[in-house]
């Protein structure tokens, strides 16, 4: 299956692929294009609601691997507000 991530901070579009699913613990997307890298959601009940974790990986080769922490902080951040502002959204319902 195919999703379109269109996050709030990076106007691009990425296409992943569902990896894994493993309802209701676990959602692992694959990216294949421009690199190899995986994201993975980790889903837990705590407090009377929801606690999501997110973690990557990503394989860079060539010349992108010269800028491989600068990718890492910057995907770290699209991420941080986009799950921040995914909460937002879910706690005002």
């Amino acid at each position: 299956t195919d999703v379109i991530w269109e996050s709030l901070v990076d106007p691009k579009t990425v296409e992943l692929t569902v990896a894994e699913y493993d309802a209701p613990n676990r959602l692992t997307f694959a990216l294949t294009e421009p690199v190899q890298a995986r994201l993975s959601f980790t889903f837990r009940l705590e407090d009377g609601g929801t606690r999501v974790s997110a973690s990557m990986s990503a394989t860079l080769s060539g010349p992108l691997a010269l800028f491989e922490s600068r990718a890492q902080s910057e995907l770290e951040k699209v991420l941080k507000t986009d799950l921040t502002r995914l909460k937002t959204v879910l706690e005002s319902h």
